[in-house]
């Protein structure tokens, strides 16, 4: 069931596993703004790679990023299209030349700036996938709270988000045993069978009393959480997360690295010093 939802409960052996989750949580965070950041190809490729590489070392152990990835390269592709069908010249726009490899007529032409901007648009639409799925496959939902709450998020938050994402298998798997429960009673919701309106509207009834159900529950919990003194105190620790060791010093230098690589172009791009869209 966990794997529907690719969450993980368990801290592996790899070497992106044994590092704290408050490691983890600056990695993701700066990675996430250094791709961000601009549509220079100069400057994207290289974090590109990296995070290509890291993503590819934790791809096999990981069930379930197949469909995602294939999803997501599809609807970009659509994306890019569109992008191209409205403005053929969205490239030249921003680099602010012109080079015309092909015509079609005076309104679609491919011009060597819009390649450019294309290829550094794909770089960080899949590099943001790539940080966002090898940040999901190495960290708990302990370890994600206590991170969180290592770079200053306050504890109550951090265990919601905790609890959230423990419970959610078990709302899925409530849903699943329903579901198949009033299938054996006749309710049809085969695709092949039953129109989209019709399996919408049985899902939402089904999904509907499974939410209220699920409230009563977060309820106990929080009552027992209030009964044993929970929030009362202005820290926590979390007895899951693990001790930094060297791995973690190394891996927020590069994070570190990151962030000051991110301020500088930024301070850079808002300067003008660099160009938003940068060509050969």
């Amino acid at each position: 069931m966990n794997q529907q939802f690719l969450i993980k409960y368990h801290i592996g052996d790899r070497f992106l596993d044994q590092l704290t989750g408050r490691t983890k949580v600056i990695l993701f965070l700066t990675s996430i703004l250094t791709m961000m950041v601009s549509f220079d190809i100069r400057f994207i490729m290289p974090f590109f790679l990296i995070h290509l590489v890291i993503f590819i070392s934790v791809y096999e152990h990981t069930p379930g990023l197949k469909g995602i990835i294939q999803f997501v390269i599809v609807m970009n592709l659509i994306n890019i299209l569109l992008y191209y069908l409205v403005n053929p010249v969205i490239g030249t726009d921003l680099a602010g030349r012109t080079t015309v490899l092909f015509k079609f007529n005076d309104y679609f032409v491919i011009t060597y700036e819009t390649i450019i901007y294309i290829l550094a648009r794909l770089m960080k639409i899949f590099g943001t996938l790539f940080i966002s799925l090898w940040f999901i496959a190495i960290i708990t939902p302990s370890q994600l709270a206590a991170g969180l709450n290592g770079i200053g998020v306050p504890y109550k938050i951090c265990t919601m988000i905790s609890l959230g994402l423990r419970y959610l298998p078990d709302v899925y798997r409530d849903f699943v045993a329903i579901k198949e429960s009033m299938q054996m009673r006749g309710l049809e919701l085969d695709a092949k069978k039953a129109s989209l309106m019709h399996r919408i509207k049985s899902n939402v009834q089904i999904l509907l009393p499974l939410l209220l159900v699920s409230f009563e529950r977060v309820e106990i919990i929080a009552s027992a959480m209030d009964l044993r003194g929970y929030g009362h105190g202005k820290k926590r620790s979390y007895y899951s997360d693990i001790d930094p060791t060297p791995k973690d010093t190394w891996v927020t230098t590069f994070a570190i690295f990151q962030l000051v690589v991110f301020v500088v172009y930024l301070i850079a791009l808002v300067m003008g010093k660099v160009p938003a869209v940068w060509v050969w």
